[in-house]
């Protein structure tokens, strides 16, 4: 029997105690027989399993805690455990942004008497580092020192900030197990996020191009595709060592097809550099938001945490969702001048190049296409014509040449061409 192996996240001991809490009493069992009822291939974490993408708040705080309660004034380094002490209800949106009367300003209660010693504990900061007059920021672990009070008072400073972090953890991550669980047949799920940049090896390299710069790297955009019946992995291999959105979008172009594995060249992500307008009104509170929802052109709705209940007739009121118009305004006329559009002209699309715009009306000098084919030149003598603006079908890139006389559109603006043509 083959089953793919289970690294725990959490201690035995806590996970027994959470299946206690949660499973009916005649469920309840030992701890000694939670062990014995443990899946083979659900093994603890070894040297090799070390979690590299730990969460800045989360292990922070965890670092406090476990220093609290090595010495003995913390019962508990439960972090659930701990939160559960000071709201009344941690599944309650109010108590755990302490906004609930009742418990918002409880702290954390500490065993025994407090001795004011020096203690010392362990914070991941980032800071500056100056090397050769250049200055670069860089996180590292450091070892604090200070009496007990201060950590304590420091703990309960965090708490309303971390209580926080913790709600729209747990909230996210049952919304999106639910909104995976709940799919429609015409209905998609994907989730995707960029791997680590590697070291691409050679089998045999000299020693400058080992140990020097020479190195090439290569990025991998994973994404994972939930459908109502089905899941579907992709992965995506780049030189580009870009992880902005408009790379995001270049990677999830071979999505829309079957393939699984796909080659993304820095020029596809150019591309979107040209699509994606450089001034887009601005969302305040990005790093809070959790939910943008579109349903139509320029305008989203966004909250800080999701909430799919209505799903898929309307969108719920609940958590406040907020209105934000994205309309890019028009850019001035003048700045019209020299892009390349297609234009309709008795009922066929023609590449061209704008010259001036006189009010209303648009003066293009438009290219020869040779055959059908995606191959244009200029004509000799221009031809040039005034085109009303609702003639023009879209904005295109500048062709790429192919010699000094000819030239040819990018894939896409061929593709959307013949589109119109058809």
């Amino acid at each position: 029997m083959k089953h793919q192996r289970r690294v725990l996240l959490h201690s035995l001991k806590d996970l027994h105690s959470n299946y206690n809490t949660t499973a009916l009493k005649h469920h309840a069992v030992s701890y000694r027989q939670f062990l014995r009822y443990c899946p083979f291939y659900v093994t603890q974490a070894k040297e090799s399993d070390r979690n590299t993408c730990s969460c800045f708040d989360h292990d922070n705080f965890k670092m406090i805690v476990d220093r609290l309660c090595q010495k003995g004034i913390l019962l508990t380094n439960s972090i659930s455990e701990l939160l559960g002490t000071i709201v009344c209800d941690p599944t309650n949106q109010k108590c755990m942004y302490r906004l609930c009367t009742k418990c918002c300003y409880n702290e954390v209660e500490f065993e025994g008497p407090l001795h004011d010693s020096i203690i010392t504990w362990e914070q991941w900061e980032r800071i500056v580092v100056t090397v050769e007059e250049k200055t670069s920021a860089k996180y590292q672990k450091i070892e604090k020192s200070g009496r007990t009070a201060d950590l304590l008072s420091l703990l309960n400073k965090k708490l309303d900030a971390f209580t926080r972090h913790q709600f729209n953890w747990l909230h996210q991550t049952r919304s999106l197990r639910e909104l995976k669980h709940s799919l429609l047949r015409d209905e998609l799920c994907i989730h995707i996020d960029f791997s680590e940049n590697y070291g691409c090896k050679l089998n045999r390299e000299i020693q400058a191009f080992h140990f020097g710069s020479s190195r090439k790297q290569a990025t991998i955009h994973t994404c994972v595709v939930y459908t109502g019946d089905a899941t579907h992995t992709y992965a995506t291999i780049s030189g580009c060592l870009r992880h902005d959105e408009r790379a995001v979008w270049a990677h999830l172009e071979p999505v829309k097809s079957t393939v699984n594995f796909s080659w993304i060249s820095e020029e596809d992500i150019e591309k979107f550099d040209e699509k994606v307008p450089e001034v887009v009104p601005a969302v305040k509170g990005t790093m809070k938001l959790h939910q943008v929802i579109s349903t139509k052109p320029a305008t989203i709705l966004y909250r800080d945490i999701s909430c799919f209940c209505s799903r898929p007739a309307a969108i719920c009121k609940c958590y406040n969702p907020s209105t934000k118009c994205v309309r890019i305004p028009e850019p001035p006329r003048l700045n019209q001048r020299g892009k390349f559009i297609v234009v309709n002209y008795e009922g066929k699309p023609f590449v061209g190049q704008i010259v001036q715009v006189v009010g209303d009306e648009i003066e293009v000098s438009c290219m020869k296409q040779l055959s059908a084919k995606n191959v244009f030149t200029w004509p000799h003598p221009p031809d040039l014509l005034f085109y009303y603006e609702s003639d023009v079908l879209f904005m295109i890139s500048e062709p790429e040449p192919v010699n000094s006389r000819h030239s040819q559109l990018t894939t896409e603006d061929w593709k959307n061409s013949r589109l119109k043509a058809r």
